[in-house]
């Protein structure tokens, strides 16, 4: 609501939507036992059921119908992992505390019509004690979907986040939501994919945000590919002042056991509190060595020693020099 009541300045025109809306907010203000009732659209029915029944809401679930005209009830645990296409009231709506939301979902179809999809599961966190808010981390597993960006990672349901760069189908790298209320608190880590959720066997701890810049890595230069012996600028947060000190990793994706670090060749200050390390891409070991078409690699970055700390999400192809 924070651009709606921005300051209004001489010659504006102040419209009736933006008078009812102002109206509405008062009226909120004035009548405890109010509440916006959250949009659910997209959600499948097990999140939907939690969003409403947050403490923060408060609201219950109604009648719960699916598009093929079956009214679902408590029972039918199938209908859990369906999506939810409308609601009633609509998002956005004051209702009073405790009053019921109706909920349409998608139909469940028979098993005939059911592909064969692997079964994924959330088995761990690195690091494994917990994070802070905003701090990138890995969501540990199997069979997550591939492509890595048709997962999606919920902090306690409400907050999803998608995986960046670097993810595979047994490990998703996410940043903790910054916006998560009432930390520090143990918080529910699921994965939605292939249209299910699973959730992570315990909670996990998140902290408050860090005073100084999480070590991540935000952009790269170039960014699909570069050749060996080429410079390559890797810009982000949290990095070192003494440019050797950035520990530059590359991951040779065909066999991600095989891996080649270098020290940073210079450092600069980039827009914000960013700085970009530059490096010249090196002559890997024979068998690491890219391909004449490419190869794809992920890079991460640590300092020092500090091997606990890395910045992931990277991910370029390297062509060998040209001859």
């Amino acid at each position: 609501m924070a651009d709606i009541f921005k300051r209004v300045n001489p010659g504006d025109l102040i419209t009736a939507d933006l008078i009812n809306t102002i109206m509405e907010e008062l009226n909120m203000v004035a009548a405890p036992g109010k509440v916006r009732v959250p949009k659910l659209f997209g959600y499948s029915l097990s999140q939907a059921k939690s969003i409403l029944t947050a403490p923060s809401v408060g609201l219950v679930t109604g009648v719960i119908i699916a598009t093929d005209g079956q009214r679902i009830y408590p029972e039918n645990r199938d209908a859990l992992e369906m999506p939810v296409l409308n609601q009633v009231p609509v998002p956005g709506e004051v209702a009073t505390v405790g009053s019921s939301v109706d909920i349409l979902i998608a139909a469940q179809v028979s098993e005939d019509d059911i592909p064969t999809v692997p079964e994924h599961s959330v088995t761990g966190m690195n690091p494994p004690d917990g994070a802070r808010a905003n701090q990138r981390v890995i969501v540990i597993g199997e069979n997550f979907q591939e492509p890595y960006h048709r997962n999606t990672v919920y902090f306690d349901e409400l907050y999803g986040t998608t995986p960046k760069l670097g993810s595979s189908t047994t490990g998703l790298i996410v940043d903790v939501p910054p916006n998560i209320p009432g930390l520090p608190k143990d918080v529910k880590v699921a994965v939605q994919s292939y249209g299910v959720t699973k959730y992570l066997p315990k909670l996990y701890a998140i902290e408050t945000e860090a005073q100084e810049p999480e070590l991540k890595i935000e952009s790269w230069e170039p960014l699909t590919r570069v050749r060996v012996g080429e410079t390559l600028n890797i810009t982000g947060s949290g990095f070192s002042d003494n440019y050797s000190e950035n520990k530059i990793t590359f991951i040779y994706r065909p066999k991600k056991d095989l891996t080649f670090t270098v020290n940073g060749k210079s450092i600069n200050d980039a827009p914000g509190d960013l700085k970009t390390v530059s490096l010249t891409v090196p002559d890997f070991p024979k068998e690491m060595s890219p391909a004449t078409t490419g190869t794809q690699y992920d890079v991460t970055i640590h300092i020092g020693d500090d091997t606990t700390h890395v910045a992931m999400g990277m991910n370029i192809q390297i062509r060998p020099k040209l001859t």
